[in-house]
């Protein structure tokens, strides 16, 4: 298969996020566009789902509630009001990625980067087969739940078949 032949095979990839992971696309942006699939693993729950959305923007909650805190008590000079927002975002972010450790090492992801600036012609890096394949085996997958075909057992079954596809690389995030 030619280069440009799998570049507009990654062209169906789009960003979203199910039940099972997330999908993301970044640019075209300097010539290089990135392509990541993120798989949790089978049996994740929306309580795991939402730790995870938040763990991405802790900081920001936490140094909101960082301002929240110095605004309600009056008379702070800046240094004490500088160190309770850092303490209180340093706080939030520590809980919120101590409850999502095990998840976030379960999960795996695959990474695809179409550098269009390589001399002499367009270069990717990564698997770009094997991320096209789970992500159309995962909108399928939610396809067939949404049309009531899958029975809750055998969508855990079918999302463990793409998760064990993904090669299991031990990244801290």
């Amino acid at each position: 298969m030619s280069t440009h032949d799998m570049i507009d095979r990654l062209q169906e990839v789009r960003t979203l996020t199910r039940r099972w992971g997330t999908v993301r696309t970044l640019g075209p942006a300097h010539g290089t566009q990135l392509f990541f699939l993120e798989v949790h693993p089978p049996g994740t729950t929306s309580r795991d789902r939402r730790l995870i959305a938040i763990d991405r923007i802790a900081p920001a909650y936490g140094s909101s509630a960082g301002l929240l805190i110095a605004a309600l008590i009056d008379g702070l000079p800046s240094w004490a009001l500088l160190t309770s927002v850092l303490a209180t975002a340093a706080a939030f972010g520590l809980v919120t990625r101590r409850l999502t450790r095990r998840l976030r090492d379960q999960t795996r992801s695959l990474t695809v980067e179409v550098n269009f600036r390589a001399a002499p012609s367009t270069t990717i890096d990564g698997n770009p087969d094997l991320l096209v394949s789970c992500h159309r085996a995962l909108i399928a997958l939610d396809n067939a739940r949404t049309s009531e075909f899958l029975t809750p057992a055998e969508y855990e079954r079918r999302w463990a078949e793409v998760y064990f596809r993904i090669p299991a690389i031990s990244l801290r995030r």
